[in-house]
């Protein structure tokens, strides 16, 4: 039976339970919520969604008196997730990496080792062939030892067709580091472009408080009698 992934659903839902929790919404913390199970990636995809959504159903401006406030607290909390986002999965890269590269260093080993039993076996198949003539009661046991030879030969196949296809995974794993490194560059990108939005308008709104300080209505002069 095929495994169930992380859905979207579940993502928004622990999303939503440790926002309204007071608790900062990470990669980390929605992740370990839901059991620490799924890749970082998906969590960052559906995440990226998750606060893109959030953004759109709040866009009401904050009240005036703490604009100033709630802008800082906004770029603090968009750098701070964006580098501990980008910090994880950098972790989780560096871990990945170190293993796929211990375990290609073995199978080179093993590579290695199935190309010098190779050799031997080619070397003693050449030998028994020189005293073939000679020692035709030997005919049996030079068989059995081509036989041998032709497994080991095709175990090597298996093995190098194998260490190909590992190769070409690993490949495609460090594609994907990559483009998940490129799309927490890019959100970090997006939290400054929206940080930069929010203290522009909390510029202007300072600038309409000051302008309502100025034009507040001035005492009433008596008439005289």
């Amino acid at each position: 039976m095929a495994r169930t992934g992380i859905t979207k659903d579940q993502v928004f839902e622990a999303a939503r339970e440790i926002r309204d929790e007071g608790g900062t919404v990470t990669i980390a913390a929605v992740r370990s919520r839901l059991g620490n199970t799924g890749s970082y990636s998906t969590y960052s995809r559906h995440l990226a969604e998750w606060r893109k959504q959030e953004s759109s159903e709040n866009h009401a401006p904050p009240t005036p008196a703490s604009v100033e406030a709630i802008a800082r607290r906004l770029w603090s909390e968009a750098w701070r997730l964006a580098s501990e986002s980008l910090e994880n999965a950098s972790r989780q890269w560096e871990k990945e990496k170190k293993h796929l590269e211990f375990e290609l260093h073995n199978l080179a080993i093993e590579l290695d080792q199935s190309k010098q039993a190779f050799n031997e076996a080619m070397d003693k198949l050449q030998s028994t062939m020189k005293g073939l003539m000679e020692k035709t009661l030997a005919f049996e046991h030079l068989k059995d030892d081509h036989e041998k030879l032709k497994k080991i030969h095709e175990a090597t196949l298996n093995r190098v067709g194998k260490l190909e296809r590992d190769n070409a995974a690993l490949l495609q794993k460090l594609d994907s580091a990559v483009r998940d490194i490129t799309r927490l560059e890019n959100e970090l990108a997006e939290s400054r472009t929206q940080e930069r939005r929010a203290l522009k308008e909390a510029a202007a709104l300072r600038g309409q408080l000051e302008s309502l300080a100025k034009t507040k209505v001035r005492p009433l002069r008596r008439k005289k009698s």
